[in-house]
């Protein structure tokens, strides 16, 4: 391994702009060089001295690194009694990178997913080699499914409603709002306390009729504390003049609103399609867990379920009903008991469909597969 090179401090220079020193940093990141930031004092302890305003393409030392599988990002360290060690990373690439990492005399089969470092050489030595899959059949496209919570439709002051049929909603408004709510120009009556994420609201339980309606809260709520329409329903946003106007600004964040916009509701599916995810059928708003259930399935020794796409923050696998492993992170890969039981996915998303109302993937976005 070469010696470290020497990036000149900024500081001195940084009234040029900081763009050249980043620049230069980026540069060496994707290379298997060790670089430290010194000053000019220093630099007489490095073999190669870069000034990212003098001398940005200053030829670097040979290397004795490489990575077959793409562009990684390098870090080579030394413990203080002189053993070395190579950290990688897959920085830039947004799916899993596999290949050989040469170092010196010694070689690693690895695979990297996005954000995954690998540790190669010295005490601390932890890496991921390639897990080979074939895959013997894919599960139904189609599955039944069970929502572990309602739909909720976030608004401030006014939700235009377009029923296909008659329905019974939970309406909630921030209790510090102070007013009553009203459903097609009537007051509504009974409201019960609740709390929502541990904000104290009034619930008021609503029969809904099919066709329009139109809900107005008089005190209009916050962006970050809404009025909330809930139930067992699909939504779909009818919507004229999208990024119309900014509904809600912090620091550098701007959320925009339409100009218009028609909640349409429906009864809620109990089928999912397995090629995209739930927020594109029907469940615009829903943050939570969904459950897929794939019924009884043969497993030979050895099986392993594969999941080729998914969005979640957590997927658990449950076998003859009872949670049986889970993952936070890909690769989505689960080993199987051999024979006869029944499949499900618990499948959790993240919040921002329900707090920030993006319509975030979510879900299984392909049919899992076994092999």
């Amino acid at each position: 391994m070469s010696p470290p090179i020497g990036v000149l401090d900024p500081t001195e220079a940084i009234w040029q702009g900081a763009d050249a020193f980043f620049q230069v940093c980026d540069k060496l990141n994707r290379q298997p060089v060790g670089y430290v930031v010194c000053t000019k004092e220093q630099a007489s302890q490095f073999a190669c001295v870069i000034d990212p305003y003098q001398n940005p393409d200053a030829p670097l030392p040979a290397t004795e690194c490489s990575f077959s599988g793409g562009k990684i990002a390098w870090m080579h360290r030394r413990l203080s009694n002189g053993v070395e060690y190579m950290l990688v990373a897959n920085i830039w690439a947004e799916h899993e990178l596999t290949g050989t990492v040469a170092w010196g005399s010694r070689s690693w089969h690895v695979a990297l997913l996005p954000g995954e470092i690998a540790v190669l050489g010295g005490p601390y030595e932890e890496y991921r080699q390639p897990r080979q899959f074939s895959a013997a059949r894919a599960l139904p496209a189609w599955v039944p499914v069970r929502f572990a919570s309602p739909q909720s439709v976030p608004f401030e002051e006014n939700l235009e409603i377009e029923a296909t049929a008659e329905s019974r909603v939970r309406l909630l408004v921030p209790a510090e709002s102070g007013c009553t709510p009203l459903l097609n120009g009537q007051p509504l009556e009974g409201a019960q306390p609740m709390r929502e994420f541990d904000d104290p609201y009034l619930a008021y339980t609503v029969s809904l009729p099919a066709g329009k309606s139109s809900i107005h809260v008089p005190t209009p709520a916050q962006f970050t504390t809404p009025c909330l329409l809930q139930g067992e329903f699909d939504v779909e946003s009818i919507r004229q003049g999208d990024w119309h106007h900014v509904a809600h600004s912090q620091y550098m964040l701007k959320m925009y609103a339409p100009q218009s916009e028609i909640i349409r509701l429906s009864p809620r599916r109990g089928e999912l399609e397995l090629t995209t995810g739930w927020e594109r059928q029907g469940q615009l708003f829903y943050s939570g867990t969904v459950e897929y259930d794939f019924g009884a399935q043969e497993f030979a020794d050895g099986a392993r379920l594969r999941l080729p796409s998914v969005a979640a923050v957590n997927v658990t696998l449950l076998i003859d009903g009872k949670e049986y492993t889970s993952r936070a992170f890909a690769p989505y890969l689960f080993d199987l008991p051999a024979g006869r039981h029944s499949l499900a996915l618990r499948v959790t998303n993240t919040m921002a469909n329900r707090l920030e109302r993006y319509a975030a993937p979510s879900g299984l976005l392909a049919p899992p597969q076994i092999g």
